[in-house]
C-alpha cells in the first residue's frame, strides 16, 4: 500500500528588524516586544487550527526572552507544532562567522528553545538565515544530533532576483544587510536527500542514521518558488497551476511561511517603514489570509499535513 503524500507547513518567525536589515533601513524602535508575536502568530495559530495544520516553527532564540512572546512559544508545543533552531540572533552572515560562533549561533537558541519543549523532546531540525549553509555549518549539526536541515532553496528564479535586488541596492547607496549564498544551491537536488561533506550535494547512496537536507518546495518543470509570497502575489490561477505541478509530482512538499505572511501592514504596529519595500505587506489581511487558506484546502486533497521531524520516518523508508 503507497504511504499518503506528505505536506509540512514551516513557518519562520522573522521579527519585523530583520525586514529593516534586507531592505538596509535603520533598526526599528527599541521596545523588544514585536507584533509578528502579538499580531502575526495569534491568526497563524487561529487558521492552523481551524485546518487541522501541525507546523514546524523556526524560531529565533533571543525572542524567547521577551515575556509577551513566552506565552506564544508555549502555545505552539501545547497545541502539537514542532519547534525548530533559526539561531539565536539571526546573522543573516552565519555562514562567514568563525566555527565557534556559527555553533555558538545555534548552541545558544538550543538552550534558549529546549525549555518549552515537552519532557523527552528535543531540537532536531534547524534553518539557517536567508537559505544560506555551508560545509562547517552541516558538520556542526551533525555533530550536534540534528535530524535535518531544511535551508536549501534551490530556486533559480529567487536567487537571480535577490542577487538583483541587492545590486541596485548597493547602487542607490542603500545596501542590504543580508549576504547571497552560494550558487552551488541552484544545483542542489528538490527533494529530500542526505547530504554529502557539501549541503548541496548528495550521499552516492543512504547513509544509516544521517542528518537530511528537505529543500524549500519549488514548482517542477515551471522552476518557481513556492513559498508563502508566491502564493500571496502571484495571481490565482497561475497559483493553481502551480500548486497542482507540485502535488502531483511531489510525495513531500515542504511549504515555507513567514509569520509576515500573517501581517495586517495597515493596523498593526510597525510596519510602516516597510510598505515602500513590500509589495506583499501591500495586501489586506483578509485577501492574505484566504489565499493561504485556499492553498491549503488544496493541498489538503492530497497530501497530509505533518510538522518535519514527523516526515523523517516516512521519507527514509520510500528513499525520497
Amino acid at each position: 500500500m503507497t504511504a499518503q503524500p506528505l505536506c509540512s507547513v514551516s513557518v519562520d518567525v522573522d521579527t519585523l528588524r530583520f525586514y529593516h536589515d534586507i531592505h538596509g533601513l535603520p533598526a526599528p524602535s527599541a521596545d523588544q516586544t514585536d507584533a509578528i508575536y502579538t499580531h502575526a502568530m495569534p491568526r497563524i495559530l487561529q487558521l492552523f487550527r481551524q485546518l487541522g495544520i501541525r507546523g514546524t516553527f523556526f524560531l529565533i532564540g533571543e525572542d524567547a526572552h521577551v515575556p509577551a512572546h513566552r506565552a506564544i512559544l508555549q502555545q505552539l508545543v501545547e497545541e502539537g507544532h514542532e519547534i525548530a533552531n533559526h539561531t539565536q540572533h539571526h546573522p543573516y552572515r552565519l555562514t562567514v562567522l568563525s566555527p565557534e560562533e556559527m555553533e555558538d549561533e545555534i548552541a545558544q537558541a538550543e538552550s534558549t528553545l529546549q525549555p518549552f519543549l515537552r519532557a523527552g523532546q528535543r531540537i532536531v531540525g534547524f534553518r539557517s538565515p536567508g537559505y544560506n549553509t555551508h560545509p562547517y555549518l552541516l558538520h556542526i549539526l551533525r555533530k550536534r544530533g540534528y535530524r535535518y536541515d531544511s535551508s536549501v532553496f534551490p530556486c533559480a528564479p529567487y536567487y537571480l532576483a535577490k542577487a538583483t535586488i541587492m545590486a541596485l541596492m548597493q547602487l542607490r547607496g542603500r545596501p542590504s544587510r543580508a549576504l547571497l549564498g552560494s550558487p552551488k544551491v541552484l544545483l542542489a537536488p528538490h527533494h529530500p536527500y542526505q547530504p554529502s561533506d557539501d549541503p548541496h550535494t548528495p550521499h552516492k547512496a543512504p547513509v544509516h542514521s544521517d542528518i537530511w537536507q528537505l529543500p524549500i518546495a519549488v514548482v517542477p518543470g515551471l522552476q518557481l518558488p513556492l513559498i508563502g509570497t508566491s502564493l500571496l502575489l502571484y495571481p490565482a490561477p497561475l497559483v493553481q497551476t502551480m500548486l497542482h505541478l507540485a502535488l502531483r509530482q511531489s510525495p513531500f512538499l515542504n511549504l515555507e511561511l513567514h509569520a509576515l505572511d500573517f501581517f495586517d501592514a495597515y493596523n498593526d504596529p510597525g510596519a510602516s517603514a516597510l510598505l515602500p519595500h513590500q509589495p506583499d505587506l501591500r495586501l489586506s489581511l483578509t485577501r492574505k489570509i484566504q489565499r493561504l487558506k485556499d492553498a491549503f484546502l488544496t493541498i489538503q486533497h492530497t497530501h497530509r499535513f505533518l510538522p518535519i521531524a514527523e516526515t523523517l520516518p516516512v521519507a527514509q523508508s520510500n528513499g525520497l
